[in-house]
């Protein structure tokens, strides 16, 4: 049992070690996918938007490879003549192994002192409901700094959109 933890935090610090390592070098990098990044390239897409309003070109795309889950803050850059859209990488956010049984990640529908604020993200427990006020940890995916920002879960309350409860 003991052998089987030490694996398992060792692996959780070479991907944080990882991480922090590699990510100078990727902030900045323009690409069409994030798997075009030889860091990100066994990661899968789960989702992403376009951050309210849209009309600023932000947006949060979440990927993962079974181990670790990460949100990616982009900028939209204007399309080439052929109308190819290709983002550049702001910040990244290492969420680690996310349980989705156990936990929600949260990039819409989050308010703070019941005040819609799309810059929010957090990840909440997961009870198959519409609102969620169990927030666990939240961050800013602050637009003025291209930076995400660790936040407290005070206050802040999500909406599950896609909850059809």
């Amino acid at each position: 049992m003991k052998s089987i933890i030490l694996i398992f935090v060792a692996n959780v610090l070479i991907i944080s070690i990882s991480a922090q390592t590699i990510r100078p070098v990727l902030i900045g990098k323009v690409y069409k996918k994030p798997q075009e990044l030889p860091f990100f390239k066994s990661f899968t897409d789960i989702g992403g938007l376009v951050m309210e309003p849209t009309n600023t070109g932000y947006t949060l795309n979440r990927i993962t490879n079974g181990k670790c889950t990460y949100i990616l803050l982009e900028k939209i850059i204007n399309p080439n003549s052929r109308g190819t859209i290709y983002y550049k990488l702001l910040d990244t956010l290492n969420l680690g192994m996310i349980d989705i049984k156990k936990t929600l990640v949260m990039l819409e529908g989050c308010m703070i002192n019941n005040k819609s604020d799309s810059e929010i993200i957090a990840t909440v427990k997961n009870a198959n409901k519409e609102k969620f006020s169990s927030v666990l940890k939240a961050w800013r995916a602050n637009r003025k700094t291209n930076k995400f920002e660790k936040i407290l879960s005070k206050g802040i309350s999500c909406v599950d959109f896609d909850n059809d409860d």
